[in-house]
């Protein structure tokens, strides 16, 4: 129904004439560690939400109902969720209460308060004139490193990019 990106400053308009949000991706490692932020303003114009599994956000409203999981590329299954929301009250009532109580938790606010404590413990380091630990958790199991390398072959590709420096320094490669 719409082919342009909509500006951010207008995204309440549509928000606001939705009854449903919907979110599907494919299923791989960046949707394992991707913190969907449509999610929030889902959660924000208090919008019960139809999407794939597969990220945290969606494995954890589904968990509190404020989600429907939907299998990747299901679109009879997606078809079927978005009828059925349509058709029962009760259910769609249930996912919105649900939504309503959710989204007091996922504010910017309490979602990167963990971030701006560590950095803020950095910052207070660098201005003690500590070195700051900046790797904490710092994988040493030659055994974990091994899965890692095995299991996501593809970073070898990207290995002279910066972030994937940083993430073998961070692996002890």
């Amino acid at each position: 129904f719409n082919r342009e990106w909509i500006p951010y400053e207008e995204r309440g308009t549509y928000f606001g004439a939705a009854d449903i949000g919907v979110s599907m991706h494919n299923i791989h490692i960046e949707t394992r560690y991707s913190f969907r932020t449509r999610f929030l303003d889902y959660l924000n114009f208090d919008l019960p939400i139809v999407s794939t599994e597969g990220d945290y956000l969606s494995e954890s409203l589904g968990e509190k109902g404020a989600l429907i999981k939907v299998k990747e590329n299901d679109v009879n299954g997606l078809k079927n969720v978005l009828i059925k929301l349509y058709e029962d009250k009760h259910l769609y009532d249930s996912v919105l209460q649900s939504v309503k109580r959710e989204k007091g938790r996922y504010t910017w606010e309490r979602v990167l308060k963990p971030l701006v404590e560590r950095l803020t413990t950095i910052e207070r380091q660098l201005n003690d004139n500590v070195s700051p630990n900046l790797f904490p958790h710092r994988i040493k199991n030659r055994k974990m490193r091994r899965f890692l390398k095995k299991t996501f072959p593809f970073i070898k590709r990207f290995e002279n990019k910066p972030v994937f420096i940083k993430l073998r320094r961070y692996f002890g490669h």
